[in-house]
C-alpha cells in the first residue's frame, strides 16, 4: 500500500497476489450467472441470507485503492445492519429478460445493472461496489461479483451460502492471501514464460479496445456427452488418463483454429495443506499452455506439468503468437452449484454471463442444466471467423430447448 494513503479507523487492509495487483483492475473481468427458477424467489430469504454473508464475510464490501497496476482492498471490519437492503439486494423488472430470450439480448438488457470491471472503481471512496444480487421479474436470481474480489472457487463458494439447504450455511472465508503461491507460480512458470507472455500483453490491449468499441459477443453451445466419451476411450491407456476437459480444450484447439490456449487449473486441488484450501479467496489459478494441433493426450500432458510444479518451456514463437488466435478456457464444473430455495425449487437455468470487455477470445465449460454440459465462446466478430466448430459443439441460440 502506498505509504500516502492511511486506511481510516475501523478499515481494514488486504495485500493482494502479485497477478491481481499489477493485473487489476484493467483485465480482471466481471464473474455473473444468471439463475432462473420456475416460480418466485424468495425476496425476504435472500436479504436475510445476504446480511449473513455479509456479516461473516465483510471483504465483500471492499472497494479499490491505489492505482493502475499497484491496487489493494480496503473493507470496513463492521456491517451495517441494513446493508444487504440498503445496498446489494436490488429487485427490478427488465422486458425481456427470459430463459428463452437469446443470449446476447438476454445479457444487454440486464448489463447496466451488473458490476463493472474493476477500474470503474477505483479509489471510489463509497464501499459496496464489487458485490450485488439482483432479483429480477421475481423469478430470476443474478450474482454479480468483480473478479478482484476472487476467482470462479471463490465466486461459487459464496454463491452456495445462499442456498437454502442447510449444508450451505454461511461461513467465513478467509481473505487473507497465500503469499507463497507468488514464488511458487513464478517458479511454475519459468523465465521463457514470462519472455512470451510480455508479448502476450501488448495483444491483449489490443484485443481489450476492440471488445470496448465492438461489445464481445457470447455464443452457447451445448456440449455431445457421447461423443466425450469416445474420444477418452480412444486416448486413454492404462497408463494415461484423458479427462473430458482434456477433449473440450483439445477440440476448442482445433475447431477455433487457436495457436496456443491456456488451460486454467484450481490450484487449490493438488498444492496441499500449505497452499490455498477451498475456502480461499483469490485467484489462485495457473494456466497450463496448450497449443494448435495438440491430442487430448498432449492436453494432459501439459496441465499435469503444471500440476506437477514442472517448468513449461515450450511457447509459439512471436509471429505464429501474433498472427494466430489465443483462448483461456476455464472449467467451471467442478465447483458449479445449482442453487434451491427455501421451497424447494431448483434452478432451471444456470448461465454465465459476460458484460464486460475482454482481453482474448474466452471459454468458460459449465452445466446450463444439471444433466447438460455447455461450453460459452466469449470472442468479437472479427475473431469468430476463424471459428469452425465441429459436431461436439452444438449451438444454442435460445438458450433452453
Amino acid at each position: 500500500m502506498p505509504k500516502s494513503q492511511t486506511p481510516p479507523p475501523n478499515v481494514q487492509v488486504v495485500t493482494l497476489l502479485d497477478d491481481e495487483r499489477k493485473m487489476g483492475p484493467f483485465f480482471y473481468v466481471t464473474i455473473t450467472t444468471f439463475n432462473f427458477f420456475s416460480g418466485s424467489v424468495p425476496v425476504d430469504f435472500i436479504t436475510a441470507r445476504v446480511q449473513q454473508i455479509l456479516e461473516l464475510n465483510p471483504w465483500l464490501q471492499s472497494r479499490l485503492v491505489g492505482k493502475m497496476g499497484d491496487v489493494h482492498f480496503e473493507y470496513p471490519a463492521t456491517v451495517p445492519s441494513t446493508a444487504a437492503d440498503d445496498t446489494y439486494v436490488k429487485c427490478l423488472t427488465i422486458p425481456g429478460f427470459a430463459q428463452d430470450q437469446e443470449y446476447n439480448k438476454l445479457v444487454k438488457s440486464v448489463k447496466k445493472h451488473l458490476v463493472k470491471l474493476g477500474y470503474c472503481y477505483l479509489n471510489k471512496k463509497t464501499f459496496g461496489d464489487l458485490f450485488r444480487i439482483l432479483i429480477v421479474n421475481g423469478n430470476s436470481l443474478v450474482v454479480s461479483m468483480s473478479h478482484m474480489l476472487g476467482d470462479g472457487n471463490t465466486y461459487y463458494e459464496v454463491l452456495k451460502m445462499l442456498d437454502a439447504r442447510p449444508e450451505f450455511v454461511p461461513r467465513a472465508l478467509s481473505v487473507e492471501r497465500i503469499d507463497s503461491f507468488n514464488a511458487m507460480r513464478q517458479d511454475i512458470f519459468g523465465a521463457s514464460y514470462y519472455e512470451w507472455r510480455s508479448f502476450t500483453s501488448l495483444l491483449s490491449i489490443k484485443f481489450y479496445m476492440e471488445t470496448v468499441f465492438g461489445a464481445a459477443r457470447g455464443n452457447v453451445y451445448t456440449i455431445d456427452k457421447p461423443q466425450i466419451e469416445e474420444i477418452k476411450q480412444k486416448y486413454t491407456t492404462e497408463d494415461a488418463y484423458v479427462s473430458s476437459n482434456d477433449v473440450i480444450a483439445s477440440k476448442l484447439l482445433s475447431d477455433c483454429h487457436l495457436v496456443w490456449g491456456s488451460v486454467s487449473t484450481n490450484s487449490r486441488e493438488y498444492l496441499g495443506e500449505s497452499g490455498p484450501q477451498r475456502d480461499s479467496t483469490g485467484t489462485y489459478t495457473i494456466g497450463a499452455i496448450v497449443t494448435k494441433d495438440m491430442s487430448p493426450s498432449d492436453v494432459r500432458k501439459r496441465i499435469m506439468s503444471i500440476t506437477n510444479k514442472t517448468p513449461l518451456t515450450e511457447f509459439p514463437s512471436k509471429k505464429e503468437t501474433k498472427e494466430g488466435q489465443g483462448m483461456n478456457i476455464s472449467n467451471w464444473t467442478k465447483f458449479q452449484h445449482f442453487l434451491r430455495l427455501p421451497d424447494g425449487q431448483e434452478a432451471q437455468l444456470h448461465l454465465p454471463s459476460h458484460a464486460t470487455p475482454i482481453a482474448c477470445n474466452m471459454a468458460v465449460i459449465f452445466k446450463a442444466k444439471p444433466e447438460e454440459l455447455s461450453v460459452l465462446l466469449l470472442t468479437t466478430k472479427k475473431s469468430s471467423k476463424h471459428f469452425k466448430m465441429g459436431s461436439l459443439f452444438t449451438p444454442t441460440q435460445n438458450v433452453v430447448s
